[in-house]
């Protein structure tokens, strides 16, 4: 279930619950583990991202070279080079879902 959906939902049990809350506490649980998922560093020997899907990538625990890269197989690739073994990612996580309307 997408974060679109499970807040939609939680909007419709905000009208509903009258005074038992339980419903809502669960479905805010729901959300707010969701997004800490959505948007923690995802170590590469847990998960890997889809091969050619554009990911935020660090070579380093530390974080302070973070890229704009993509798998293919076991090779990495950014706009600029691409990734020896010795460069390797050791984390990725999703790019943010972009802005809604478009440029202007």
């Amino acid at each position: 279930m997408n974060l679109r959906m499970l807040l939609h939902e939680l909007a419709v049990i905000a009208v509903e619950i009258g005074e038992d809350s339980s419903a809502f506490e669960d479905k805010y649980h729901e959300i707010e583990s969701a997004l800490q998922e959505a948007t923690r560093w995802v170590p590469v020997e847990e998960r890997l991202p889809e091969d050619e899907k554009f990911v935020l990538l660090i070579h380093d625990a530390n974080g302070l070279s973070p890229r704009v890269g993509y798998r293919v197989g076991d090779s990495w690739h950014d706009p600029l080079f691409t990734w020896r073994e010795m460069n390797i990612p050791t984390h990725w996580m999703p790019l943010p879902v972009p802005p809604e309307g478009g440029t202007k």
